[in-house]
């Protein structure tokens, strides 16, 4: 018992010589920045339907108070022929050569599947003007990962200053090999939402 009362008042202690230190630290000299720890940064989903040519989805949104690195991926929701799905989108198994472990010891996957031809637009909304900041067209896209319910494509990632934007996402061809497969097009920060 006297261990456990020795370890919450070397907490307690060490707690409350923190919070007595921190307004005079010098916040760059801090390794993270403690606004990240706390802002609601935006994740947004809509449903996506690859199937048919020219559809659109589109979204307006405001990014959080600094710049972030955005992350707009696909995620196909799986129930049914996950195999057959996994092998259109060039998912495998990392012991089957298909890919490579990176510095971290994550497999990175080489294959990349069956065509999904997409456009993604970013503008800036400044007052009653739109400024397009980002426009590019996809007909590859790479793993980001998934699991027993949905595999993750990612499409691209975009740096992305404070403000107010519209996404923009247009399938340039019907992918009819998908047509079954439920699909959502997401915009996120990896680990903040």
């Amino acid at each position: 018992m006297k261990f456990l009362k020795s370890r919450s008042l070397e907490f307690g202690s060490l707690f409350l010589g923190i919070f007595i230190l921190l307004p005079f630290l010098n916040a760059s000299a801090l390794p993270f920045e403690l606004s990240a720890l706390t802002e609601k940064l935006p994740h947004v989903v809509l449903p996506f339907n690859l199937e048919e040519k020219g559809y659109i989805a589109t979204t307006d949104f405001v990014t959080g108070n600094k710049a972030y690195t955005y992350t707009f991926y696909l995620n196909f929701q799986i129930k049914n022929n996950q195999e057959r799905i996994a092998k259109l989108l060039g998912l495998r198994d990392p012991d089957d050569g298909g890919g490579y472990k990176d510095a971290d010891g994550q497999f990175v996957s080489i294959r990349t599947g069956i065509h999904i031809p997409l456009r993604l637009t970013v503008s800036r909304l400044d007052g009653e003007n739109e400024v397009v900041v980002y426009d590019e067209n996809f007909h590859q896209l790479r793993s980001l990962g998934g699991n027993d319910s949905s595999f993750l494509r990612t499409i691209d990632r975009v740096k992305l200053e404070p403000g107010h934007y519209r996404i923009r996402l247009e399938a340039l061809a019907a992918v009819k090999e998908l047509a079954e497969v439920p699909v959502n097009f997401e915009i996120g920060i990896p680990g903040k939402h």
